[in-house]
């Protein structure tokens, strides 16, 4: 549990990615951002993956995962509690 929270939390799985500017470290910045929340612990993350953007002609994709323990309800999650 983190930071004294009494509830289990909510697992979530969660894919970056991105293709624009130093997207590495734009992505490990997320993964910061979402570290530092008392409401969410960074479980695991996934290695960075490059891909092959499709379509118009494009930077490459840099992708991973992660797995999140919430608490915080979907709602407030999805708009952006990072924020709030």
């Amino acid at each position: 549990m983190k930071r004294g929270l009494k509830t289990q939390g909510t697992q979530a799985a969660i894919a970056l990615g991105s293709n624009l500017g130093d997207s590495r470290s734009v992505l490990e910045g997320a993964l910061a951002v979402l570290a530092r929340m008392p409401q969410i612990s960074l479980r695991a993350r996934s290695r960075w993956y490059q891909t092959t953007a499709v379509g118009p002609p494009q930077p490459d994709y840099i992708n991973g995962c992660a797995l999140l323990q919430v608490w915080l309800s979907p709602t407030r999650t999805s708009n952006g509690a990072a924020s709030n």
